[in-house]
């Protein structure tokens, strides 16, 4: 994370579709303790003010792996043009157990996730939405074990 004056910025180590992406700008994750949280994201410009993500977010909500959005000249989002169907699933491994790390990623690799670390005890997962049941129902019972705490990308419907 970088921390210049009263922001921090998360940033992708290695994004999903790094060989894809050929632009990156920040989204304004919030305010937590005094400062202002931005996640720098990794795009792939299609069209002028038109990009597909590349990276999986880790903190922004309402947006999947390959979801093209509509921007501003200042890249502000302005919409969302064309969802991927990819449902996002953030994992924290708060004992930073590199066995726990192992035994998630063993659970999870029959949907075939794609996975982006942004720590030792956070994962991010993007997984087709129609395997996202099944695999939400393996990470519940990691976290029922008290192996991992799981939240899944939230996404705004339509209206």
């Amino acid at each position: 994370m970088i921390h210049q004056d009263r922001e921090c910025v998360a940033t992708h180590g290695r994004p999903a579709w790094k060989a894809r992406a050929n632009s990156t700008f920040p989204m304004l994750v919030g305010m937590r303790d005094g400062r202002t949280r931005w996640e720098q994201l990794w795009w792939q410009r299609v069209k002028p003010r038109r990009f597909v993500l590349c990276c999986i977010p880790f903190f922004i909500d309402d947006l999947a792996l390959g979801d093209e959005v509509e921007t501003t000249a200042r890249h502000v989002v302005r919409a969302i043009v064309a969802r991927s169907g990819q449902a996002t699933f953030r994992v924290w491994n708060e004992q930073r157990d590199p066995w726990v790390r192992d035994t998630v990623l063993k659970a999870v690799e029959t949907f075939r996730p794609w996975a982006e670390w942004r720590s030792t005890d956070l994962l991010a997962l993007s997984v087709d939405a129609r395997a996202a049941g099944a695999m939400a129902a393996r990470l519940h019972a990691l976290a029922r074990q008290g192996l991992i705490r799981v939240r899944a990308g939230e996404v705004a419907t339509p209206g």
